[in-house]
């Protein structure tokens, strides 16, 4: 496991007489300061291609923005609660895992929730099956 340090750095500059104030945010991972309306600005698919070439920042960025609307979609689809943590951690690592192949042709909430519907469906499935597998197992036990 890699372990990153980070820093981050945020200057509140007071707004002027002649003009209005502005935030600077520096981080390890830039090379220059940015103001935080830029990075604010940063789409989700920018991010993600940010994270293809490895800025760990960028990954921090989007877990933080879908982590409880992730859990909030996957609850609504799941029938306990271990189960909708245990889907919710899949389809991050799934993101983690094919960063490589994400390519933006939809919007990165449409991919991450795709996978986390995805997860649940196989899970869904497979609980059918093993539901029915005991049903008809159950007269010879």
């Amino acid at each position: 496991m890699d372990l990153v340090a980070a820093w981050n750095l945020e200057l509140n500059i007071p707004r002027q007489a002649s003009g209005s104030g502005a935030r600077v945010v520096a981080s390890s991972e830039d090379s220059a300061p940015s103001t935080s309306s830029h990075r604010a600005a940063d789409s989700d698919e920018t991010l993600m291609q940010r994270y293809q070439r490895g800025s760990e920042l960028a990954f921090h960025e989007l877990y933080g923005r879908y982590r409880a609307p992730l859990l909030r979609y996957i609850r609504r689809l799941c029938h306990g609660p271990e189960e909708y943590e245990e889907i919710a951690q899949e389809t991050w690592m799934a993101v983690i895992q094919g960063r490589e192949r994400y390519a933006p042709q939809a919007r990165f909430v449409t991919y991450l929730f795709a996978i986390a519907h995805n997860r649940e469906t196989a899970k869904s499935r497979l609980r059918f099956a093993l539901a029915r597998l005991r049903s008809l197992l159950e007269p010879w036990a």
